[in-house]
């Protein structure tokens, strides 16, 4: 009801200018009485204030009665606050959600569980096949023999030694089969140089039995010459 007379307001402030400023405009094209001119311009003037006036009454009315979409959102919270009936029914849908969540949850764990697996099974078949194979075991478990045989060979020297495998050279070039069964493996080498009493080096030839299982040596051998 306020908008509406606010609306009439409007209307008959944009007539009542409208005839005002007509009759302004005449009297001043045919100025005869200044007094009378300058009256009818005040009220032009105060007609339009009229206006002005009747629409931000307008706007401030609709402000009222359309409140803005955050007023409605709180009056709505506020309202399903007060009804137990909406409470439980967002509480159910807040469990929902989460076990729906957790449902996801575990479906994402358990993909991951079998991709692993999956890995796991695919590399332990390629070690099966590799194991059958010397060539693919030995380069295989080479860069882990090397540390220990090396450290084997150097404890055998009663004075100094000296390692003699350029950048591009193996220590351990040469391998055999010790135990297939278990994996155990043999490498050979010869390049290390041993020094004596009297200060002379040797070539020396050595043999290093290796286990991958347990990344240990079980037995190394060192012989003057080469292979």
């Amino acid at each position: 009801m306020s908008s509406v007379v606010a609306f009439l307001f409007g209307v008959f402030g944009l007539f009542l200018c409208g005839a005002m400023t007509r009759m302004a405009w005449k009297e001043l094209l045919n100025p005869v009485d200044w007094s009378r001119n300058m009256a009818l311009g005040m009220l032009s003037a105060g007609s339009f204030l009229f206006l002005i006036i009747s629409a931000l009454l307008t706007i401030a009315v609709n402000a009222e009665v359309n409140p803005s979409a955050t007023q409605i959102a709180a009056e709505k919270e506020a309202a399903c606050l007060a009804d137990p009936a909406c409470v439980a029914q967002r509480t159910a849908a807040k469990a929902e959600a989460g076990r729906q969540a957790l449902i996801a949850q575990q479906k994402a764990e358990a993909l991951r569980l079998k991709e692993e697996r999956a890995v796991v099974k695919a590399e332990a078949a390629k070690q099966a096949e590799c194991r059958k194979d010397l060539q693919c075991w030995g380069s295989q478990n080479l860069v882990m023999a090397v540390g220990p045989c090396a450290k084997a060979v150097q404890k055998l020297a009663k004075i100094d030694y000296e390692w003699t495998d350029g950048f591009l050279e193996q220590k351990l070039p040469k391998f055999s089969w010790v135990d297939k069964s278990a994996g155990v493996v043999r490498y050979f080498g010869d390049k290390v140089k041993f020094r004596n009493d009297f200060g002379a080096w040797t070539n020396m030839r050595y043999m290093c039995v290796y286990d991958p299982a347990k990344n240990t040596v079980r037995e190394i051998e060192v012989r003057p010459g080469r292979l």
